[in-house]
């Protein structure tokens, strides 16, 4: 069984790199045509010869399992700089919120990176596991859909199942998937032993990791959702993910990014 998991689209932009996305995914079982498909009908196009062809059912599940990271107070605000001598929960209670550097640290109502390798194992559990012990080793097609820091937790969840596996896996390796970017594992189900005939013993290759080749020149539409400012005639996400609405036609306004400059200084180590 392949398990693919793709960055969430969250722009225009990313909606047309989706577009480009199906060229990649033809030579894969057409279940992996599911990103597109769902924004179609958020965002119906005219029928052109390839999309008028039939095309089997595909099943959709949602559950909150595959959710990003809670973040809890934290959603949203600035990391700020920690004061010496002044614990986290003491910036906490200011309304500051340095970066976290260890995986048991969360926000207050947040999410521990701990915590949420945790729900991705309960995800496997309920969500991915059925295919597999279902299916055996036939050519089905799981595409997992959610956020970089998730994905990262489930993939190596995924990749600790290998009966072969040994060590350690260092999670922050895989994260920084693109947008609409795909990994793609192949997990096959291992013959069980005469011992123990009724333990699943898997067998995990990663078969590509953060592929993204839909969005070479690609270009960024003028001004865009990431860079103009809060614009109430814009569509709401929520709306473009669950298929409400039309197309979102706020006015955009163009921004220029600064310039970096060296300063010799070091580079702050990024948060766990």
């Amino acid at each position: 069984m392949l398990i693919s998991v793709f960055g969430m689209p969250l722009s225009s932009l990313e909606e047309g790199s989706s577009i480009r996305q199906e060229g990649l995914l033809r030579k894969v079982p057409k279940r992996c045509r599911a990103i597109k498909e769902k924004q179609l009908q958020a965002h119906p196009s005219p029928p052109t010869s390839s999309s008028a062809q039939s095309r089997p059912a595909i099943t959709f599940q949602e559950s909150a399992l595959l959710r990003e990271q809670n973040f809890g107070a934290g959603e949203g605000k600035k990391f700020s700089k920690k004061e010496r001598d002044l614990s986290l929960e003491a910036h906490f209670a200011k309304g500051k919120f340095p970066a976290l550097y260890t995986r048991q640290q969360c926000f207050p109502g947040g999410e521990s990176l701990d915590a949420v390798a945790q729900r991705a194992e309960d995800a496997f559990r309920q969500l991915l596991e059925q295919h597999i012990c279902a299916n055996g080793n036939q050519n089905e097609v799981v595409a997992v859909v959610s956020h970089g820091i998730f994905l990262a937790e489930l993939i190596a969840v995924i990749i600790k199942k290998d009966a072969e596996f040994r060590g350690d896996l260092d999670v922050k390796s895989l994260r920084g998937m693109r947008n609409t970017a795909w990994t793609k594992l192949d997990v096959k189900r291992r013959t069980a032993s005469s011992t123990d005939p009724y333990t699943t013993a898997l067998s995990v290759r990663v078969l590509g990791v953060n592929s993204h080749k839909h969005l070479t020149n690609l270009n960024r539409q003028g001004g865009g959702i990431g860079s103009s400012a809060y614009d109430p005639a814009q569509q709401d996400i929520r709306a473009f993910l669950g298929g409400g609405g039309s197309g979102g036609g706020g006015k955009t306004k163009t921004t220029s990014k600064p310039k970096l400059k060296p300063t010799g200084k070091p580079l702050r180590p990024k948060p766990y």
